[in-house]
């Protein structure tokens, strides 16, 4: 058994970023960083790959799941499929 993991970066709306060129962005620390824009999704997109994925039967797990996979050698259901947030704006 295995599981897919997706891993996001930023979630904006449209126009808020120029999709030809590196994203600044805020840090905590008081300056900008400039980001590449395969890091950046609409939100509108992931709104449509969170649904393909509900419609065509994926299940969503936690990291409790994959803990107990790999140390509990609990199974996973078919189709597992985790979700990671880096710095989720």
């Amino acid at each position: 058994m295995s599981f897919i993991t997706l891993v996001y970066h930023e979630l904006r709306e449209p126009g808020t970023f120029d999709d030809q060129r590196p994203v600044t962005i805020d840090v905590a620390d008081g300056y900008e960083d400039a980001l590449p824009v395969p890091l950046f999704m609409l939100k509108e997109d992931f709104s449509t790959q969170m649904h393909y994925l509900v419609e065509h039967g994926f299940n969503f797990i936690t990291l409790a799941d994959i803990t107990a996979y790999y140390y509990d050698k609990k199974p996973l259901p078919e189709k597992a499929i985790h979700l990671t947030f880096d710095d989720a704006f």
